[in-house]
């Protein structure tokens, strides 16, 4: 009896040691969950929606940096902050067909794309203003890095191709 009691024992000290170890992984989800809704609520803060609200002209058009952004790319998510006088705006997405169409080379490449074509575009604004220079856009297939420019290069690039669709 006194064996059997040991093993009951062992067993629940064994399962006891499990639930401790899966305790501390919700833990730190929850902890990843916050991190995320908070950034997810600066996120739409209203100088988030100033910031998207901005108007741009180029080509003979007049869109908002929202109107960009939505009809360039699928599943789009934005990350906003703020330091002193500057507002970044980093803007996550999926690659839609014709995206970037000068950068990428095969077709072995475009197959992959709809499902894993990351796109991330980085905007910086100084007081309001857009600041070409700092414009950066990427994107990612199956963690690699396929596209990638900086600068005004990479901002007039974003601004002619949604104004020629």
């Amino acid at each position: 009896m006194r064996l059997l009691t040991i093993f009951v024992m062992l067993v629940f000290l064994q399962i006891a040691s499990g639930c401790s170890d899966k305790l501390n992984e919700i833990k730190e989800a929850a902890l990843e969950i916050d991190a995320t809704a908070e950034k997810a609520a600066k996120a739409i803060s209203l100088d988030a929606h100033t910031i998207r609200a901005v108007e741009l002209d180029h080509n003979n058009k007049t869109f908002t940096i929202n109107d960009l952004f939505i009809t360039i790319l699928r599943d789009v998510q934005w990350e906003y902050d703020e330091i002193d006088t500057i507002q970044s705006l980093k803007v996550n997405g999926k690659w839609q067909e014709s995206l970037f169409e000068g950068y990428i080379n095969s077709d072995i490449q475009k197959s992959g794309l709809d499902e894993n074509g990351n796109v991330t575009i980085e905007l910086e604004f100084i007081n309001g203003q857009i600041n070409p220079e700092s414009t950066s856009f990427s994107m990612t297939l199956n963690n690699k890095t396929i596209v990638e420019e900086n600068g005004e290069k990479a901002y007039i690039y974003l601004l002619d191709y949604y104004t020629s669709l």
